[in-house]
This record gives C-alpha cells, structure tokens and sequence, in this order.
C-alpha cells in the first residue's frame, strides 16, 4: 500500500473510487436521485478544480498502482484554531477495500 500526494494523473481512480464509496454507503439514506447524480463526468470535473484548488491537500491510497482511497484536507475553519491546524474535508474507501487489512486484499485483486 502506498500514500501520496493525489495528482492529475489520478483523477480517474479518484472519481470512480468516489462513485463507488458513495453508491455503498450512501443508497438507503440519500435519496436515489442525488446517489445516481454522482457519474464519472461531473466527479472527474469535480476532482480536477479540487487538485487545483491550492488550500485543500489531497492524498490517494493506492494498492498496484491502483486507487483504492483518498482524503481530502484543507486548514481548520474553526474559529479558535490554531496556526498549522487542518480539518479532514473527505475520506474515502473503494467498497471492495472495505474491511480489508494488508494480507486480505478480495481474491480478484
């Protein structure tokens, strides 16, 4: 597993990871309209302006060159925050990945 820095050149990985955490967590508690909403054009699109959006830090969590995860930072928005202080804007996992420890990668990995 490696954690980097998240480029343009990982923006795909990033949006279908971000479609499909979205797809598995969310259906049940957001309405069907707004889950079906999130489609690989308006993630990517989505993701290019957030790599290029110099207050917010993004790392990619990859396994084989493949992204499996992301978060997302940005510095603290709270009012009593100190210097160097940053807030976690995102973080997700690519459902196949979920529950998963180093050794226990899905079979068809």
């Amino acid at each position: 597993m490696q954690i980097r820095p998240a480029k343009e050149s990982d923006i795909p990985g990033l949006a279908e990871t971000h479609i499909a955490a979205w797809q598995a967590a969310y259906r049940g508690l957001m309405p069907d309209a707004v889950i079906d909403a999130q489609t690989l054009d308006n993630r990517t699109a989505g993701w290019t302006k957030t790599l290029t959006d110099a207050s917010r830090g993004n790392l990619a969590c990859l396994i084989d060159d493949r992204i499996v995860g992301f978060s997302s930072f940005c510095k603290s928005r709270d009012q009593d925050a100190n210097s160097g202080e940053a807030e976690l804007v995102a973080m997700y996992v690519h459902p196949e990945f979920w529950r998963c420890w180093p050794g226990s990668m899905p079979e068809d990995f």
